[in-house]
């Protein structure tokens, strides 16, 4: 769909996986590898991204960090142009140092090897801006930090009803 929609860059398909052993993690690494396979086989000339979108526990334990820069950069950073990573329940502005200083960590461990893109989050994301991240994003419609239970049905959410943008 993100082909016939005249996308620039691809996405590969990614589920909201709470830790690396949770069964998602893994799912997620597979729908990587049969989209890698798809775009090879069909001769797409796109650039692809990864999306890492995993729970706020993972950041201050480092082997966990060095599982997730093994997975995406060891085993995919000729496939893929970069990474997306999406930290549920980050609050640049409210999340503890052990948190952050892991964020960082994972932030400058990727970027030795392939492109990073965060979003959502805050005003921290300047400080992974100078780690090396391409981007970071925040957005009114959602606020400042992602969190996958504004995404569940009946999650509630700050965001506005309405489909009007907002273009400064």
């Amino acid at each position: 769909q993100q082909i016939t929609a005249g996308a620039d860059a691809l996405i590969a398909p990614y589920m909201f996986s709470p830790d690396t052993d949770d069964t998602k993690f893994s799912i997620n690494l597979t729908l990587l590898s049969e989209t890698i396979l798809y775009i090879e086989e069909q001769k797409i000339e796109l650039p692809l991204f990864a999306k890492l979108y995993v729970g706020l526990p993972v950041l201050p334990r480092q082997p966990v960090i060095n599982n997730i820069y093994s997975r995406y950069c060891d085993d995919y950073s000729d496939k893929i142009e970069g990474v997306m990573i999406s930290i549920d329940e980050c609050d640049g502005k409210k999340a503890d140092t052990q948190h952050l200083l892991g964020y960082a960590n994972l932030i400058n461990l990727i970027q030795s090897k392939i492109r990073v893109i965060c979003a959502p989050i805050s005003n921290f994301g300047e400080v992974l801006l100078a780690l090396g991240a391409k981007s970071f994003g925040s957005s009114i419609n959602i606020g400042e930090a992602v969190s996958a239970k504004l995404l569940q049905e009946g999650g509630g959410g700050n965001g506005n009803t309405h489909n009007r943008i907002y273009i400064p």
